[in-house]
């Protein structure tokens, strides 16, 4: 396995042609990305003026940004491989300073800082793994001189409960405008119990247009993970003082633990695809000549947006499966039945579309300006399905060993919603002392 994985990143370090390796690079402001008002990167000796960024050094034409919720403006990033505690990022409680966890890579957790939480999502399915998960509604995006290439191989642990983790980031541009992208994330982990391994690949593409008028970025990600789930040690001795369970013997392998469950899986997959586009309006500013290269009298004009009008789309599916083989753990497992009390088929998938449209006031058009607005609309349908319950819920045809009903109808094997949001939203991603986002939206139809 090891090997397998040295060879494919070795085999991309040839592919990408590029850089694999680049320090931190300042990145341009939103407006300086919409407006191409650096356009040529100033000289060593040359002070920062109206046209040109202070806090972009001489010769980098690289930056990155990320997407703001719900119109995707853009939010400044980071292009850094000088990675601070990189060992921590193969350590699951590290997630945060209170992360609750099985304790394997790739595996449940959950965050014990209420505040930290992240809002439930559409499918919570995936809340307990997102931490391993592409981050929705958003992704990273990169503008680079020359191809650049991200690799990453985190490894650890014994053949008994071996984990690895390979990842890598691919961007390259056609020209200043046009950027593709790529990203692997592969993660397998064994555990340090018996019967928890986790195996999760997860893959995207990407591209974006950074033009004087129109914009467009677009992002599709894919992840299908497997784990194993083994419902937690038999009895808590054997960690809190094994020699009362052995015999006096104190010393214990974590493998050899018994555990509740040892035929139970789950396989939760899914995927986004994500677009943003976006049309400017406004008006070209004359420049004088550029006193910095010798000998020039050629005039210079750059495009100055007023206005901008948003269309964003979000597409998000995702399918979780339950399997448990063993009857005869389940009736020890779980109290309650209410479906059948032999071997567990839990099917749930779901899919959402999301459309917003929005218009925008740029920060920064005149020096009256300060800030960026904007209004918008979004509308999202979201469709669930899950597995049919054809057993009856009381009275002679239901069997006597499955547990009462708690309800009195059936839950729906499919359910829909349709929601509608209107909002504003009010930027400031310039200054040197204060910037800031505000964003607030009132639902009008559905649970919104």
């Amino acid at each position: 396995m090891k090997r397998l994985l040295a060879s494919i990143i070795i085999f991309g370090c040839l592919l990408s042609g590029g850089n694999t390796a680049m320090s931190q690079v300042p990145v341009l402001t939103e407006r300086q990305i919409s407006g191409r008002q650096v356009s040529r990167m100033p000289s060593p000796d040359e002070a920062p003026t109206e046209k040109t960024a202070s806090n972009i050094p001489s010769g980098s034409t690289s930056y990155a940004w990320e997407l703001l919720a719900p119109l995707g403006t853009h939010e400044p990033s980071t292009i850094d491989t000088l990675l601070y505690n990189y060992a921590q990022q193969s350590v699951p409680s590290a997630q945060s300073i209170a992360y609750a966890s099985t304790g394997n890579l790739g595996a449940s957790g959950l965050n014990m800082i209420y505040f930290d939480r992240k809002p439930m999502s559409d499918f919570f399915f995936r809340d307990a793994i997102s931490a391993w998960l592409p981050q929705q509604g958003n992704h990273r995006f990169y503008n680079t001189r020359v191809p650049m290439t991200l690799l990453s191989y985190n490894t650890g642990g014994t053949k008994e409960n071996a984990q690895d983790r390979l990842r890598a980031v691919f961007s390259g541009n056609a020209n200043k405008q046009i950027q593709v992208g790529a990203n692997l994330d592969y993660l397998y982990s064994k555990g340090s119990y018996a019967n928890e391994a986790v195996k999760n690949l997860m893959w995207g593409l990407s591209g974006s247009y950074i033009g004087d008028r129109y914009e467009a970025q677009m992002f599709f990600n894919h992840y299908n993970g497997l784990m194993q789930n083994n419902g937690g040690i038999t009895d808590p001795l054997y960690i809190t003082d094994p020699a009362v369970l052995q015999g006096g013997q104190t010393k214990i392998d974590a493998k050899s633990i018994p555990t509740n469950l040892t035929a139970a899986r789950t396989r939760m997959k899914g995927q986004e695809f994500y677009m943003n586009h976006r049309y400017k309006l406004g008006f070209w500013k004359e420049l004088p000549p550029d006193e910095s290269v010798p000998d020039d009298t050629v005039g210079h004009r750059i495009f100055i947006p007023v206005t901008s009008f948003i269309w964003t789309m979000d597409y998000n599916d995702a399918t979780h499966k339950f399997y448990n083989n063993s009857t005869t753990e389940a009736a020890n497992f779980w109290e309650n039945y209410y479906l059948t009390t032999g071997p567990s088929f839990d099917p749930t998938s779901y899919w959402s579309l999301r459309n917003t449209f929005g218009i925008a006031l740029l920060e920064g058009f005149n020096k009256y300006a300060k800030a960026g607005l904007s209004a918008y609309v979004t509308h999202e349908v979201r469709k669930y399905k899950q597995g049919l319950d054809t057993i009856a819920i009381s009275g002679p045809d239901r069997p006597e060993i499955l547990t009462p009903y708690p309800y009195e109808t059936k839950v729906a094997p499919r359910a829909s919603e349709n929601l509608l949001w209107v909002g504003a939203q009010l930027t400031k991603q310039t200054g040197k002392l204060l910037r800031y986002e505000a964003t607030a939206k009132i639902g009008l139809v559905g649970p919104a």
